[in-house]
């Protein structure tokens, strides 16, 4: 609202939902809060109260992040600019969850992103090829005529050439060092660990003090009650190497 008449504008804003921390207690002040009971669970988590409840308390700070864009919207509504406006909406990484964030698997890498496109897209379309967050860089820079620098890795997500894998990485996270590669294509994740004798659950404060689940795999675990599945996580040891399916695209 401070621009010029007519004039063009770029705009971020960043929103803290839903990372843990105070959003996701603010996340409970909502009303209409998810219910832990009905929650469906991975298989590699224990199905454990405590495990429910980080599982809703992650779901109502989704839900709170739907609120916080819907301001957004309605700003732009009333300034006149939501049909002449390009919205990207995407996260910084996987769910806060225990295999998600900070880990290459389905969960840490399926990053949201929906793009609204006023006269252009038609709503509800579902693409199945495998992009980068780096490609909402060129597109941005497409729709601002800016030519991309001559290397660059991110690619224009319309009227360019569409991926067929993308690659993901984890290295230092906070005080954790690791080193793990991921080749993702439209069915399959091929990932590779660099440093096997480092276990999934090497310390690491954030994940210690913010993700109430692993605390309780850690017991259950001792007392040898994960399934085959859950063990998984909980070994001295990662593979070397893992290949897995991604997880079908939901169709519109």
């Amino acid at each position: 609202n401070q621009r010029r008449p007519g004039q063009p504008f770029y705009a971020q804003v960043n929103f803290q939902a839903p990372h843990k921390g105070p959003a996701f207690t603010a996340a409970r002040k909502q009303t209409g809060l998810v219910d832990p009971a009905k929650v469906p669970l991975a298989p590699y988590w224990p199905d454990h109260p405590v495990v429910r409840d980080e599982v809703a308390n992650y779901l109502d700070a989704v839900n709170l992040l739907d609120t916080q864009v819907g301001v957004l919207l309605e700003a732009l509504d009333r300034e006149g600019l939501l049909d002449t406006t390009v919205i990207f909406l995407f996260g910084d990484n996987g769910r806060c969850l225990i295999r998600g964030k900070q880990w290459l698997y389905q969960p840490g890498t399926n990053v949201p992103l929906l793009v609204r496109w006023p006269g252009e897209l038609p709503k509800g379309v579902v693409r199945e090829d495998p992009v980068s967050i780096l490609d909402v860089t060129a597109s941005t820079l497409a729709f601002a005529g800016v030519p991309l620098p001559p290397v660059f890795h991110g690619r224009r997500l319309f009227g360019g050439r569409p991926r067929d894998h993308v690659i993901t990485a984890r290295d230092r996270c906070d005080m954790t060092v690791d080193r793990i590669r991921c080749v993702r294509g439209r069915r399959y994740s091929y990932i590779r660990n660099f440093m096997p004798e480092r276990p999934h659950t090497q310390f690491n404060e954030y994940i210690q003090k913010q993700y109430p689940t692993l605390g309780v795999m850690k017991g259950l675990h001792e007392k040898g009650r994960l399934t085959p599945t859950q063990v998984l996580f909980m070994q001295p040891r990662k593979p070397e190497a893992d290949a897995c399916a991604t997880r079908p695209p939901v169709r519109s």
